[in-house]
């Protein structure tokens, strides 16, 4: 009965359209994501393309849609006054991301189709389920029709580390970077099989796409690195020569992403190999054991990333357990040179991976590996007639995982790739935006202080009344007190320092602030009264060019759920707010203080 069942697997995975079983199997799982609408910097795509007039000097070009910060204290200030910056902000933040392909997809629907995100949606759907026939085929031509090449390809299209890509527009980019990537490498391998240079030409152009998809495109070195190290045939010069026309590609890309202003600086979030090495290097040996379990069981990186808050003993827990899946997979890849290739392509996509903060939508390029590994192994079991029980036990639990837990996990969280959206549009939505028209709008705490502009930009893109100002003064996962010491002066204290995590990238992260520093902004000026020595703001005063009761500022305040109006208090007098609880918000607001005592 057990060879029967297992027989029928591998007649299944093994037939000619199994590939596009495969690819039925992806559009399927993600088709929840249809009704999810749009999220958080799809909002700021919407704003950057259809340009309403409200906005007139702070949007990059519609076909630059990933461009937010360019690193102008000028242009910072300007997008203090629009709410997009808070006060604490590094006026020198950049963040710009060279992604014109995936940026011209995002213009044509929401030129064509502008009202209904469903399609939108579609769009990202359809791309992923190219990807996932693409990576199929990837398989069946390195390991031949095989099961292991089935199970494979299973794996990588029902894997729920793929919920970002697939339901949040923003990161449609991580799904064209990775198709046209996979498509290189399979041009790479006829042209270096046939000796054709036609295909070799076709493999640049393709990574050449890549790139100008999503940097995260340059996995596919990863990939075309370990051809040359296990697959290739020849001399080593000769190897090493095929890939001299990639190198070329990376070099030119790189010097044009710098010379057109593109690049991060001044951000938590994400950290530049080439500009900042010793902080790679550094968040490198953290964020790979993170990455290697997220990808290989549970819980996903992201989720580790909360929990280990940098405390030495759970870091060496998933040390240990990345170091369990790494013996076992060389243990796999020590008999085989096709999964000495998927291995070591696994592992060098883990670099570029380790860029941002731990989360598994890095890990597009690394599962292409993994699963091959995984699919290995399980075929060799397969084919074994006693099996030990620790072995047996292991592989129910990543069969468990990775074709039980991770299609459910799938459909769930590329409808919810941001968790519930009553979530997110609770920190959006401010009561009463219609009465505010053309009044300042101050928010004395709030839980993601980046979101108000999304909100504000989606309603200057329906041409809706807005503030004239937006001022996020503190965040809620902080004691917060605020005293009132003039008619135009209030001062706020945050116990746990003015920064936020889901707003870091905007945030400037690695801004160090003293006891003095100022921030003016169109009515208002900030001057911080204590800090901490790593340079994290815990108290600054707020004085504004008019009466803190005059009526053309709407003051609100975030409590349990929403927002609600917030009176100042009387001079002389403290209102204490208590942090709000929610997920891992405490956690939250202790691990900014903990990263800038790691950095400082």
């Amino acid at each position: 009965m057990k060879q029967k069942k297992i027989s029928k697997i591998e007649w299944l995975s093994t037939h000619r359209r199994w590939p596009l079983a495969v690819a039925a199997i992806a559009v399927v799982l993600a088709l929840p994501s249809l009704w999810g609408g749009l999220l958080a910097d799809d909002y700021y795509h919407r704003l950057v393309i259809h340009r309403p007039a409200s906005y007139p000097d702070v949007l990059p070009h519609a076909l630059d849609t990933y461009r937010f910060a360019d690193g102008d204290p000028d242009h910072a200030r300007r997008l203090m006054d629009f709410g997009a910056l808070t006060w604490y902000a590094n006026p020198e933040f950049k963040a710009g991301f060279w992604r014109p392909l995936t940026s011209i997809t995002q213009f044509v629907e929401h030129k064509a189709w502008p009202n209904s995100p469903w399609l939108m949606h579609l769009q990202s759907i359809l791309w992923y389920g190219a990807l996932a026939l693409a990576v199929a085929f990837l398989f069946r031509r390195f390991m031949g029709v095989t099961l292991a090449a089935g199970l494979a390809a299973l794996m990588f299209a029902i894997d729920d580390a793929h919920n970002w890509p697939v339901g949040f527009l923003a990161n449609r980019h991580g799904l064209i970077a990775c198709l046209f990537g996979v498509l290189a490498l399979l041009m790479h391998d006829s042209w270096r099989r046939e000796g054709k240079h036609a295909k070799g030409v076709a493999a640049v152009a393709l990574f050449i796409l890549a790139l100008l998809s999503g940097e995260g495109g340059i996995g596919t070195v990863a990939y075309l690195a370990a051809y040359a190290l296990f697959l290739d045939t020849g001399t080593w010069k000769r190897r090493a020569a095929s890939l001299a026309p990639y190198l070329v590609v990376v070099i030119v890309w790189r010097i044009a992403w710098s010379a057109m202003g593109y690049g991060l600086e001044g951000t938590g979030l994400y950290t530049d190999p080439l500009r900042e090495p010793l902080k790679f290097f550094m968040f490198f040996w953290i964020q790979a054991p993170l990455l290697i379990t997220g990808q290989a069981a549970q819980p996903p990186a992201e989720i580790q990333g909360l929990i280990t808050i940098f405390q030495p003993l759970t870091i060496l827990l998933f040390a240990a357990i990345a170091g369990f899946f790494l013996w076992a997979a060389w243990r796999i890849m020590k008999k085989d040179r096709v999964a000495r290739f998927f291995g070591a392509g696994a592992l060098m996509a883990l670099v570029p991976a380790c860029a941002s903060l731990p989360h598994n939508r890095n890990l597009m390029f690394a599962g292409i590996g993994a699963f091959a590994l995984i699919g290995l192994w399980l075929a060799q079991l397969s084919q074994r007639t006693t099996v030990k029980r620790l072995t047996k036990a292991v592989a129910v639990v990543l069969i468990g995982i990775h074709f039980i837990l991770a299609p459910l996990m799938l459909m769930l969280l590329s409808r919810f790739p941001l968790g519930p959206n009553t979530a997110w549009e609770n920190f959006s939505r401010i009561p009463g935006m219609d009465e505010i028209d053309g009044r300042d709008l101050i928010i004395v705490n709030h839980p993601a202080p980046m979101l108000p502009y999304y909100y504000l930009g989606d309603r200057a893109t329906n041409n809706e009344p807005l503030p004239a100002h937006t001022r996020v003064l503190g965040q809620v996962f902080s004691p917060v007190t605020v005293t009132r010491t003039s008619p135009t002066q209030i001062r706020v204290r945050c116990e746990y320092g003015f920064s936020d995590y889901f707003s870091r990238i905007l945030n400037g992260l690695c801004r160090k602030m003293s006891v003095g520093d100022e921030v003016r902004v169109t009515g208002m000026t900030a001057r911080v009264t204590e800090a901490e020595d790593t340079g994290l703001p815990i108290e600054a005063v707020f004085t504004f060019d008019r009466n803190l009761d005059d009526d053309s500022l709407v003051w609100m305040q975030w409590s349990e759920d929403s927002f609600k109006p917030f009176n100042p208090p009387a001079i002389g007098e403290s209102v204490e707010l208590e942090p709000v609880w929610l997920p891992f918000g405490l956690t939250i607001a202790k691990f900014d203080k903990l990263v800038r005592r790691a950095i400082y």
